[in-house]
């Protein structure tokens, strides 16, 4: 992808969007690169996939992306280390706004790293759906006050059994529909 962004040096939104085709690994994300030091532009990245590999991710956060404001990576089943991503994000990103970590089958790993991050304090928007929360994130994010200054918090599609809690929050909260058993998932991104 790197080449896309060296031949649009002004390019303000790149979206990718994966297609697994049937494939339990999504073609797509495992052979996404980012090779790129540093485009100076680019404010909006969102990456669709249903399986966005570790390597991808950290290719992802160590670009240099001084004006990035909005970051939506579908994450799937990759294995994600939220304890480091979370930090490379918020250093590596001093202009975010909009965070989504969507599709994530760690999401309970995702809101307790983000919870002990300064990025919770700079973002306006989070986007956790469509993941595999459960009732734990959920204490992590009613847990930690900056949650309360976000414009919008983005729950849907988990797998959150009592959504009435997040009624503490003060932010907008979108929380419905909720999954009923957990693994009775329905994968949005092959529609």
């Amino acid at each position: 992808m790197s080449l896309v962004l060296e031949a649009y040096p002004n390019l303000e939104i790149l979206h990718i969007r994966g297609d697994a085709k049937g494939d339990y690994y999504d073609p797509l994300g495992s052979c996404l690169s980012f090779t790129l030091a540093e485009h100076h532009y680019l404010k909006t990245l969102i990456i669709e996939t249903n399986f966005l590999p570790e390597s991808t991710v950290n290719e992802i956060v160590n670009l240099n992306l001084p004006n990035l404001e909005y970051l939506e990576l579908w994450i799937g089943n990759a294995g994600l280390d939220a304890v480091s991503l979370i930090p490379k994000i918020s250093e590596q990103f001093p202009k975010l706004q909009y965070l989504g970590i969507r599709s994530c089958e760690d999401a309970d790993e995702v809101a307790k790293a983000l919870v002990s991050s300064p990025l919770i304090e700079r973002l306006k928007i989070l986007d956790l759906s469509m993941g595999e929360m459960t009732n734990q994130g959920v204490e992590y994010l009613l847990n930690c006050p900056a949650v309360n200054q976000l414009h919008t918090l983005n729950l849907s599609m988990n797998y959150i059994s009592n959504t009435e809690v997040l009624n503490q929050l003060t932010c907008h909260v979108i929380a419905e529909p909720q999954y009923g058993e957990y693994g009775d998932r329905y994968s949005a991104l092959h529609e």
